[in-house]
């Protein structure tokens, strides 16, 4: 079996958003398989995932939106997410799509959560 090693590498959108991606590479540094890309958000000194896409479903890139903070609940889909194409293609992608849209996943998140956030005096920048 070849040996594979994982690599993290995390960068700044904001000073409160960032992107974090992990993948594991063979011994040609070649990609071979996205573990996960995800968009964060800091909420209150804790950072949160609000987006991230992993293939643990079936062996298919696929999307998880965070709907819900107090009760943790996240809806993965397939919907305008890339299917065909290398892992390193896969990664790309993915970076692109939440670097093009983590203020869209941002607002969404904060209206769907405003309740949560106002009663629990957590301020959003």
């Amino acid at each position: 079996k070849e040996k594979v090693r994982e690599i993290r590498h995390a960068y700044p959108l904001t000073d409160s958003d960032r992107i974090t991606y992990i993948y594991q590479i063979n011994s040609d540094n070649t990609i071979v398989e996205v573990t996960c890309v995800s968009y964060e958000l800091l909420v209150g000194n804790q950072w949160l995932t609000l987006v991230y896409y992993d293939k643990y479903h079936g062996g298919i890139l696929h999307r998880h939106t965070y709907l819900d903070i107090n009760k943790n609940i996240d809806i993965p889909n397939v919907y305008g997410v890339k299917q065909a194409g290398t892992s390193n293609d896969l990664l790309t992608w993915a970076n692109r799509d939440l670097r093009r849209h983590y203020q869209n996943y941002r607002r969404g998140f904060i209206r769907r959560n405003q309740k949560y956030l106002k009663d629990h005096n957590i301020d959003i920048p």
